[in-house]
């Protein structure tokens, strides 16, 4: 049986930020939701798709074009860690301040989707948004760092990343 993580992930998403509605003077209130875990990439990361892995390494490592000092050496920080050369780390940089740019116009429109009943779609919509944009910037990437780099860059997304990623679904 083969499993849709990305609508796993996005009922955990929509789940964990549904509002609640106030009905008069009385607002509703919702018991919680528990949400389980389907995978846990500790224990197995196998199961974690590339592409998620991925998708969260460069949100997370991405600087934006012109980064603060901080900004700068919080990425370096990070990317110390790959052990990759000086030419393969600044191929990487390179594509990453569109990627961090392309998203932050990604996560303004997210901001901005109101509560209405298009909400569900518009979200879906800037989702699927962010997903293709990983996938273009990895293949960049690819085409980018000699083979060493993208093998380096590679194996540290499998072991590293992937070990903190929980994929959530279903409620009980």
């Amino acid at each position: 049986m083969t499993k849709n993580w990305s609508s796993c992930i996005a009922l955990a998403a929509c789940l964990g930020c549904q509002p609640i509605s106030a009905q008069g003077a009385q607002a509703q209130t919702a018991a919680p939701m528990q949400l389980s875990v389907i995978v846990d990439g500790a224990a197995t990361p196998n199961l974690i798709p590339d592409a998620l892995a991925y998708q969260h390494f460069l949100t997370a490592i991405a600087a934006h074009p012109f980064p603060s000092t901080e900004e700068q050496a919080r990425q370096s920080a990070q990317l110390s860690a790959l052990g990759l050369s000086p030419a393969d780390r600044q191929a990487l940089i390179a594509n990453l301040a569109p990627f961090r740019a392309q998203l932050d116009n990604i996560q303004s429109a997210r901001a901005a989707v109101g509560s209405g009943p298009s909400a569900p779609t518009q979200l879906m919509n800037l989702r699927s948004q962010e997903s293709t944009l990983a996938a273009t910037t990895l293949q960049k990437i690819q085409g980018s760092l000699t083979a060493d780099g993208m093998s380096l860059l590679d194996q540290y997304v499998r072991t590293h990343v992937k070990a903190h990623i929980k994929i959530y679904g279903g409620t009980h």
